[in-house]
């Protein structure tokens, strides 16, 4: 029964990005070494199983931490100890760093300055391309007088 605390803490999870691009997902607690471990993505793949990892995913593995080599925006840590399970979403960092906001308010603008960017554009070759047309059609419009006149009576 003393197993069931670990249950009520609820261990929480923080993904900054790492200097060298990486995104290191650490738990609030370290685990019993007892216990039974799994981090695991959306699709409930397992990337990483008690000690043993997916090279090809992973970076690094401790009791506290798994650092991967690109970020998740879902990952689930799930450890199971003499029958209490308790699962953790990794998913949203508890405390976000600077950067990632940063990055994410830089790329919004930027796609939005281009968007504004071409439509500008746009409207400045449709100028460039109407007005002429416009002007030719006003220079080259000619009027010509009836040459003959036709009169019917009405009885």
């Amino acid at each position: 029964m003393s197993q069931l605390p670990l249950v009520s803490s609820h261990p929480t999870c923080s993904g900054p990005k790492q200097l060298n691009g990486s995104f290191k997902y650490e738990l609030s607690e370290p685990h019993d070494s007892t216990c039974d471990t799994s981090w695991e993505d959306v699709h409930k793949t397992v990337i990483a199983l008690n000690s043993e990892i997916n090279e090809t995913l992973v970076q690094s593995l401790t009791n506290q931490s798994i650092t991967m080599k690109t970020c998740y925006h879902f990952l689930l840590y799930t450890r199971q100890c003499s029958g209490v399970q308790v699962m953790t979403n990794c998913s949203d960092p508890v405390n976000p760093t600077s950067d990632s906001l940063t990055v994410d308010w830089s790329v919004t603008s930027v796609t939005f300055g281009l968007c504004v960017l071409a439509v500008a554009i746009a409207v400045v070759v449709c100028l460039c391309i109407c007005k002429p047309r416009c002007v030719r059609k006003k220079d080259t419009v000619s009027y010509a007088a009836p040459e003959e006149t036709v009169e019917i009576e009405l009885e």
